[in-house]
């Protein structure tokens, strides 16, 4: 992390969308993904303060989940060579032997 990050930690809406590319428009809608306290304050009837460090945290917090969920579609889905592997994952009695660059390949998911 940046030393100006270590220094200033929460700031405005304004310079929150600045330094972190995401759109005021939409604050209102990502605060309820976002911990209160954590990633932003109210401080007053009108104003709402974010957290960078905060903000930085749940990006990498969220960067995981994504990464594990890739993971886990990953282990259900297989390359299939055209005609050289049946549903059980073993290969086919019926195999064709075609150069590589001639065999299509299919992804399938399994259930």
């Amino acid at each position: 992390m940046s030393k100006h990050f270590e220094l200033v930690d929460w700031v405005t809406a304004e310079k929150f969308c600045e330094l972190t590319g995401e759109q005021i428009s939409n604050l209102k809608n990502l605060r309820p993904q976002w911990d209160e306290g954590k990633v932003w304050v109210k401080v007053s009837d009108r104003k709402i303060m974010y957290s960078l460090r905060g903000y930085n945290e749940w990006v990498e917090q969220a960067a995981q989940v994504y990464q594990k969920a890739q993971e886990q579609d990953r282990e259900k889905y297989r390359l299939i060579l055209n005609g050289t592997v049946n549903a059980s994952g073993s290969p086919s009695t019926s195999q064709t032997h075609q150069p590589t660059s001639v065999r299509r390949l299919r992804l399938e998911k399994i259930l």
